[in-house]
C-alpha cells in the first residue's frame, strides 16, 4: 500500500506515503489545489488542516482521505 501511517489530532490528519508509492500525481493536484486545507508537509506526508471534534467524525475524515487515494 502507498500509505504507511496514519496521524489524526483534533488539528490535522496526516498520512506518510511510501517513498516508492506509486500515487497519481493528480490525486494529489485535486486534493491541494482548492484551498489551504491540504498541504504537502515533505516530500512524502500530506497534511489536511481540519477541527475534529469527535472519534466518529474523526474516523470519517481519514477514510474519506483515504478513498481519495483507492
Amino acid at each position: 500500500m502507498a500509505i504507511i501511517k496514519v496521524d489524526a489530532s483534533d488539528a490535522a490528519v496526516q498520512l506518510q506515503f511510501n517513498v516508492k508509492a506509486d500515487i497519481d500525481p493528480m490525486k494529489l493536484i485535486n486534493l491541494l489545489q482548492p484551498g489551504k486545507r491540504c498541504r504537502m508537509n515533505g516530500p512524502d506526508k500530506l497534511r489536511m488542516t481540519i477541527q475534529i471534534g469527535n472519534l466518529a467524525h474523526k474516523t470519517s475524515v481519514v477514510k474519506a482521505l483515504l478513498s481519495q487515494f483507492s
